[in-house]
């Protein structure tokens, strides 16, 4: 092993190490199952924002993503990030505020109080996130492993225990106290390491405008001689110019930008805010940060392609360019970035994961555990869920990203209406709930299979020219609500919880003005370049490559990438302020109880 490895590889090691010091300083924190799985449900907004970035960052967004900007250039995942913004004012806002009214601990506690009576969608939905939570984790743990093998050289089972050794260390010691914490450093980790990357191409390669031009002229349409030897296509740069038919391109953004609607991981972490405003906040500053960090990412995917035009796995673009373009220092820091974000993403889903079998499965089972006894099985469990991670971590050998979207098509079709018709649909049958999320997980999972597999369910044109997406959209509304109108319906149906939530809270879930009004504004300032051009009769790729404009191509990349820094330093800082303030909490209560003691 060279040198410039040792240095990496000691970079990586004193950052391990300096994880499983914070679980232990946050260990104190654990006093009962919702301070492990919900950290006290006292987390201000800056934290929030840092463990959503943190958590979202995960392999899948910084191997997968931009290997997909390689292949297939910038507009498709620069609009999935888009998504994600609208979604999460348009849903999840909303999501959360019916959460805290209903005073649940996990997403699975919402069956059991609509329909109190009846265990079978409660036991299919903690069971369909669990197994999710182990897939996400999977995909995380694999994505960071094989970067500590490419750079180090070490066996992959060796890298792969390493990871989910010392994820599962300090998840075990603090809970989501730890994984917060650890988070906010990761977080930190990953923008440093991330948001340099870009302004260091423009010193060691091109400009933005300056490398593409080279390949698709001024225009960002027309193909020069350079170009003949990668997969650099006309409006490789554009935005508006998508690799896929547009009504495949809309199922892949629903599939791919919908997945904060119904991911246990983000519902864990709306039921932790401090309060109902926090929790805004943190999915608000969260949402602006993830578009501006991502659209520099896939921006260095794209840069790959002309740099490392013959790379046989695409999802290794960042690791070469890391390797070729960043100094040690910055080759450091990013590769440990990339191992954060796998390690982010790994812990978060051990512990939202592991709160669901002892809250959804084992509490149900044995409903007298003491407090004692439910953190240890919450330990016990975590370690279980680590361990059949590690088993599973190995099915990611290739397509990260796809593999990750195409799960997400059978979650989102069948998980997406049944938690929101619980949710929000006064009408909907315990029959109907059951029976159509069976109905729509198995349809789908035949439509994946027969339309070609994984990768023809995400971006191929599905069965009969219509996404599989669509298809188990239209499963979905006909068996959920077929079945539920074929019941007759009655209000005293509704369990008494859901009943006082229909009647008095409805109208605290419904989206503001405001966030209707800022949703509407991004999409239209989003397509006013496409406007004008198509009013003008300009044909050219935006962002702009060439012209008078060309000048602010150049210095948004830069401008993001500063603020992006910028933000994620203010952030550290408040961590610091939070690890102050834990600290003196615990001595206070150390103290405290020593005098309670001597008196």
């Amino acid at each position: 092993m060279s040198v410039e490895n040792w240095i990496v590889l000691a970079t990586m090691g004193a950052y391990l190490l300096f994880m499983l010091w914070i679980g232990r300083r946050t260990s104190h924190s654990v006093s009962d199952l919702d301070s492990y799985i919900l950290a006290g449900r006292n987390l201000s907004w800056p934290m929030l924002a840092m463990t959503y970035l943190a958590t979202v960052a995960s392999t899948v967004q910084l191997l997968g993503q931009p290997g997909l900007a390689y292949e297939n250039g910038f507009s498709l995942y620069f609009w999935e990030k888009v998504v994600v913004i609208t979604v999460i004012i348009l849903f999840v806002v909303p999501l959360a505020r019916r959460l805290r009214g209903l005073k649940v601990s996990t997403l699975a506690d919402i069956a059991l109080a609509r329909f109190p009576d009846s265990n079978r969608i409660h036991y299919i939905l903690t069971i369909t996130q669990i197994i999710w939570g182990i897939f996400v984790a999977a995909l995380s743990v694999f994505g960071g492993s094989l970067l500590v093998t490419t750079v180090t050289g070490i066996p992959l089972p060796v890298s792969l225990v390493i990871i989910v050794g010392v994820t599962l260390g300090y998840t075990i010691l603090g809970g989501l106290s730890a994984v917060v914490v650890t988070d906010a450093a990761q977080w930190g980790i990953i923008i440093i390491g991330s948001a340099i990357f870009l302004p260091l191409l423009y010193l060691a390669v091109d400009p933005f405008t300056t490398f593409f031009a080279q390949y698709l002229g001024a225009d960002g349409f027309s193909l020069t001689q350079a170009a003949s030897n990668t997969n650099i296509e006309p409006g490789f740069t554009d935005i508006y110019t998508l690799p896929v038919a547009p009504l495949t391109a809309i199922a892949f953004l629903i599939t791919s930008g919908g997945l904060p609607a119904v991911d246990p991981s983000y519902a864990q972490r709306l039921l932790s805010a401090r309060s109902e405003r926090e929790g805004r906040k943190g999915l608000y500053v969260f949402a602006g940060v993830y578009l501006l960090l991502m659209t520099l990412i896939l921006t260095v995917g794209m840069y790959g392609a002309g740099l490392r035009p013959t790379l046989e796995n695409p999802d290794q673009i960042l690791l070469v360019m890391a390797q070729d373009y960043l100094p040690l220092f910055g080759k450091a820091l990013f590769l440990t970035a990339v191992a954060a974000a796998a390690m982010s993403t790994v812990s978060s889903y051990l512990n939202v994961t592991a709160g669901l079998i002892v809250k959804n499965l084992i509490l149900e089972l044995v409903p007298g555990l003491s407090q004692k006894r439910q953190i240890f099985w919450a330990r016990i469990s975590t370690v279980i869920v680590a361990v059949v991670t590690l088993s599973f971590a190995p099915i990611a050998t290739t397509g990260l990203a796809v593999a990750a979207v195409a799960a997400q098509i059978i979650l989102i079709a069948a998980m997406g209406p049944l938690i929101y018709l619980i949710l929000f649909w006064r009408r909907l049958t315990e029959r109907a709930a059951f029976w159509g999320t069976l109905i729509t997980a198995v349809a789908t999972f035949m439509l994946v299979i027969v339309v070609g597999g994984p990768d023809a369910a995400v971006l191929g044109p599905g069965l009969f020219g219509l996404p599989v997406l669509f298809w188990g959209f239209m499963i979905a509304a006909i068996t959920f609500g077929g079945l539920s109108f074929l019941e007759p319906y009655s209000p005293h149906n509704l369990s008494p919880k859901f009943r006082s939530v229909f009647e008095r809270n409805s109208p605290k879930v419904m989206l503001s003005n405001r966030g209707l009004i800022g949703v509407c504004v991004m999409w239209l300032v989003l397509f006013i370049p496409w406007g004008y051009m198509k009013l003008s009769g300009t044909h050219s790729a935006f962002p702009f490559l060439g012209g008078s404009f060309s000048w602010f191509t150049d210095i948004f990349f830069l401008v993001a990438a500063f603020l992006v820094f910028g933000l994620s330093i203010y952030l550290m800082t408040r961590l610091v302020k939070f690890l102050r303030r834990s600290n003196y909490d615990k001595v206070t209560e150390e103290v405290e109880n020593q005098r309670i003691n001597q008196g």
